[in-house]
C-alpha cells in the first residue's frame, strides 16, 4: 500500500480511503461544534456586555472573529463531503485548514481570560465553565494528533491560569492550581485515549492486510487490485499520465497440478508470486494475483513501451527458476503476459459530456480487457511470450475472441 505524509501519526499507515472515511467521521459533527462556537461565545458576550471596564467595541470584534472562523471552519471541513475523487494531497490540505481554525479559535478563546477577565465570582465561575466546555469539544482532535490536542488544551486554559496566578488573593492563586490540574488531567487523558487508538489502529492494519492480502502467495488479492485500480485510473485521468497493465498467466499449470500434486502447485504459484513481487520495484506499483493462475501487475505513469520491458524481464526470469514441468527439468515453468496501456479520460468525445457516470466505467473496463486479449494472443501463438493490445478496441471487437478467452488458459 502506498504511504503518504500527513499531518496525523494515528493516520501513518492508513490507506487513503480510510483516512477519508474517518475524517469524515469527525467533520460529520461540523454543525455541532459550530453552534457549540457560537452559543458560547454569545453567552459569554452576553454576560459581560454591561462589565466594567470591558470595552464593547473590542467584545464585539472578538465575538465576531469567533463567529467568522467557525463558519469558515464548517465550510472548509464540509468540502471533504462534496469533493470526489479526494487526492491524498488535498485530503492532507483539508485536515490542516481545520487544525489551522481550531487553533486560531482556541487561542481567542485563551485571549478572551486576558481582555475579559472579571474578578466578580459569578462571572468568573461562567467563564470559566465555558473554557472547560470548549476544551472538551477539542477531544475529537485526538484523531489528528496528540500533540496538536495538549497543544489547544495549553492554549485554552493557560492564560486563565496566569491571569488567575497573577491576583493577591488566596482563592484566585488556588483556584489557578486547580484549573492547571484540570488541564493536566485532560492532557493524561488524551494520552490515555491516544494509546487506545493506537492500539484499535494496529488492529485495524492488521485486519485490513487480511483482507487485502491472498492468503497462498502474499501478494494482494484481486479485491485490493480493483480499489487501487480504480483510484489510479483516476489519477491518471487527471494528469493525464499513461496507466500500465500486465496480466499474466502460468503456462500449462493445470498439467503441472495433475501430475506433482497440489502442494507443488502452491509452490509454484508461492515462487512465481516471490518474483513478481521482487520485480515490481516501485512502491506505486500493484502485484496481485486475479485468481487460480493468473496474476495482474498495475503500473502507474507507465508507457506501452516501458511495460513491455518490465514484461519481458518478468517472463526471463521466471523462466530461469528451478521448476520444471518434467522430473528431469528439461521443461521450465514459464509464463504468458499480455500488456496494454493508455491515457485515461474521464469522456471519450465532446458529446459525452452530459452522460451519466455509468458510461464512464467502460474506460477501466476497456485496458482490462485489452490487456486480456493481448494475453490471449501470447497463448494462442505458443505461450511463454509477451503479446500487446491498444486500449480502446469496439465491444464487438472484443466479443470476436470472447469464446477462445477461455480455451486459451
Amino acid at each position: 500500500m502506498n504511504k503518504h505524509n500527513r499531518i496525523s501519526a494515528y493516520f501513518d499507515l492508513l490507506p487513503d480511503q480510510v483516512v477519508q472515511e474517518q475524517m469524515k467521521v469527525l467533520l460529520s459533527y461540523g454543525v455541532v461544534y459550530f453552534w457549540m462556537q457560537v452559543l458560547s461565545g454569545t453567552l459569554l458576550t452576553a454576560i459581560l456586555w454591561f462589565s466594567q471596564p470591558i470595552s464593547r467595541w473590542t467584545m464585539g470584534i472578538w465575538y465576531l472573529s469567533v463567529v467568522a472562523i467557525s463558519a469558515l471552519r464548517w465550510l472548509q471541513s464540509g468540502k471533504i463531503f462534496t469533493e470526489n475523487p479526494l487526492t491524498p494531497e488535498r485530503l492532507h490540505q483539508l485536515t490542516q485548514n481545520y487544525l489551522l481554525h481550531t487553533t486560531l479559535l482556541n487561542a481567542l478563546w485563551g485571549l478572551s481570560s486576558i481582555l475579559f477577565y472579571v474578578p466578580e465570582t459569578t462571572n468568573l465561575a461562567l467563564h470559566i465553565v465555558l473554557l472547560s466546555l470548549i476544551a472538551v469539544s477539542i477531544f475529537p482532535l485526538i484523531v489528528l494528533s496528540r500533540n496538536a490536542l495538549h497543544a489547544q488544551i495549553a492554549a485554552v486554559f493557560i492564560p486563565m491560569i496566569l491571569v488567575l496566578f497573577t491576583q493577591d488573593n488566596l482563592s484566585f492563586n488556588l483556584l489557578a492550581i486547580s484549573l492547571g490540574v484540570l488541564a493536566g488531567l485532560m492532557a493524561l487523558s488524551g494520552h490515555v485515549l491516544f494509546a487506545t487508538l493506537s492500539t484499535l489502529h494496529h488492529a485495524q492494519i492488521r485486519l485490513l492486510d487480511q483482507m487485502n492480502t491472498d492468503p497462498l502467495t502474499q501478494v494482494a488479492n484481486r479485491r485490493y487490485f480493483e480499489q487501487v485500480f480504480k483510484l489510479e485510473w483516476r489519477r491518471a485521468a487527471r494528469n493525464a499520465e499513461p496507466l500500465s497493465l500486465l496480466m499474466i498467466d502460468v503456462d500449462h499449470f493445470k498439467s503441472f497440478n495433475d501430475q506433482f500434486g497440489h502442494q507443488a502447485g502452491d509452490k509454484c504459484l508461492k515462487l512465481i508470486a516471490r518474483n513478481l513481487q521482487s520485480l515490481a520495484k516501485r512502491a506505486s506499483d500493484v502485484v496481485a494475483r486475479h485468481g487460480g493462475e493468473e496474476f495482474v501487475i498495475l503500473l502507474p505513469n507507465t508507457t506501452l513501451e516501458d511495460a513491455l520491458n518490465v514484461a519481458e524481464s518478468l517472463r526471463a526470469h521466471i523462466e530461469k527458476q528451478p521448476l520444471s514441468l518434467d522430473p528431469k527439468g528439461h521443461k521450465p515453468i514459464t509464463i504468458s503476459i499480455g500488456v496494454s496501456s493508455c491515457v485515461p479520460s474521464t469522456m471519450r468525445t465532446d458529446e459525452l459530456a452530459n452522460q451519466s457516470a455509468e458510461r464512464e466505467v467502460i474506460f477501466p473496463a476497456m485496458l482490462l480487457r485489452a490487456a486480456d486479449q493481448a494475453l490471449y494472443h501470447a497463448k494462442h501463438r505458443g505461450r511463454n511470450q509477451v503479446a500487446h493490445e491498444a486500449c480502446g478496441l469496439d465491444d464487438s471487437d472484443l466479443e470476436e475472441h470472447e469464446p477462445a478467452l477461455g480455451q486459451a488458459a
